[in-house]
């Protein structure tokens, strides 16, 4: 089974911050690690993407910073905590200043059998 979700792209950055934001809290709770936090959303394909798609220059900061927190917990594990933290503020504040949705966001959720 494979699940699709597909967003226009105007709302995209929310959802993509939505997702981020998740990820951030799971890090900062120490319920997943860097490694699974890149396999969702920290990759230079995905930074490539949201740049590709003119995504928020604070969103693509965001993911280009998230996929640095593998080298912060190597080379500097005392500053891991507070770098979680700062990307999950900007995320919060990326969302905030971003426009309302509401609830009829254009999108479609498929539940496939590839």
């Amino acid at each position: 089974m494979k699940l699709n979700y597909k967003i226009s792209q105007g709302d995209a950055d929310k959802f993509i911050g939505f997702l981020t934001l998740g990820i951030l809290y799971c890090l900062e709770n120490k319920i997943i690690s860097i490694d699974e936090a890149e396999g969702f959303i920290f990759k230079p394909y995905v930074h490539d993407l949201l740049e590709k798609m003119n995504s928020s220059d604070e969103l693509v900061d965001v993911i280009k910073l998230g996929c640095e927190l593998e080298d912060i917990e190597s080379l500097m594990p005392d500053r891991l905590q507070d770098n979680i933290n700062g990307l999950f503020n900007r995320t919060l504040s990326m969302i905030e200043n971003s426009r309302e949705i509401g609830r009829l966001v254009d999108k479609d959720i498929i539940l496939t059998d590839e």
